[in-house]
């Protein structure tokens, strides 16, 4: 999840004040489908970034990155750099862009 939300920061975030917004209008479970992830797991790990002050959500509309820190992390892109690709192009097929 991480992954995905680093490259849509990349290619499609939008800056708005301090945050950065990412357009992601899909529901856990879809979002988890995409993944490879169950909608508990998404809920979960979405529950502990918002915790920890790193992303905002908001449900069925997408992501607020709400620290640059998450975007400079060093290996997240060739952690997931074979799953991401795949699954930005399926979010920008379900979102219609």
């Amino acid at each position: 999840m991480l992954g995905l939300l680093r490259v849509m920061a990349g290619s499609r975030g939008e800056p708005h004040g301090e945050e950065l917004w990412l357009p992601l209008p899909l529901t856990q479970a879809e979002l988890g489908g995409l993944l490879g992830l169950t909608r508990e797991t998404v809920a979960r790990v979405t529950a502990d970034l918002e915790a920890e002050g790193i992303i905002r959500h908001v449900p069925r509309r997408g992501f607020a990155v709400l620290s640059q820190a998450f975007l400079d992390l060093p290996g997240l892109g060739i952690v997931v750099s074979g799953l991401v690709p795949l699954a930005l192009n399926c979010a920008r097929e379900l979102v219609g862009s």
